[in-house]
């Protein structure tokens, strides 16, 4: 009776070397699993928070508009502004920069709002620069809406309007 089997040495070699080939496929599979992530969070750095403080209508029919940027990563290259008169808009991008905590006034000119009878609501949106160097314009961050005593009325007359209340959009 020949008896072969496995000596204790190759038996501990082949055991290393499945384990050493499991460890290889799990952390190949957790590494992908972490870096698709961890680009999901980091497009996630780029938000840039806006918030619009107040809306004014000058005499020559500019619209002053003062936003101001809350703390928060990311590189803002400029504004998308969205001004309603309720049923109709109108969109008027600005480049700019501000930095975190900064307000600023911006003027609207008349000439871009012309087509509204009075302004509702005035929403931001900002227009950032990816991490891929492009613009980007994201989602309406922060709307304004105007009250019925500061609703803005371009036909000079003396339409009334409902209430409304400040929503922000996150």
């Amino acid at each position: 009776m020949n008896k072969r089997g496995l000596s204790p040495v190759i038996a501990t070699v082949l055991l290393i070397a499945v384990s050493f080939l499991v460890i290889l496929v799990f952390w190949f599979s957790i590494n992908s699993l972490i870096k698709n992530e961890s680009k999901k969070i980091s497009s996630g750095l780029d938000e840039v928070s806006l918030e619009v403080k107040s809306v004014q209508l000058q005499g020559n029919g500019d619209l002053l508009v003062r936003v101001k940027r809350n703390s928060g990563p990311g590189e803002l290259s400029g504004i998308s502004f969205v001004i309603s008169d309720g049923s109709n808009g109108v969109v008027f991008e600005i480049k700019t920069s501000l930095k975190e905590l900064e307000e600023k006034t911006f003027t609207i000119p008349k000439e871009k709002i012309l087509g509204l009878v009075s302004i509702k609501s005035v929403s931001v949106a900002p227009i950032i620069i990816s991490s891929s160097n492009q613009e980007v314009q994201k989602n309406i961050v922060n709307e304004k809406q105007i009250e019925i005593s500061n609703t803005i009325n371009l036909a000079g007359d003396n339409t009334t309007v409902e209430t409304r209340k400040l929503i922000i959009i996150d």
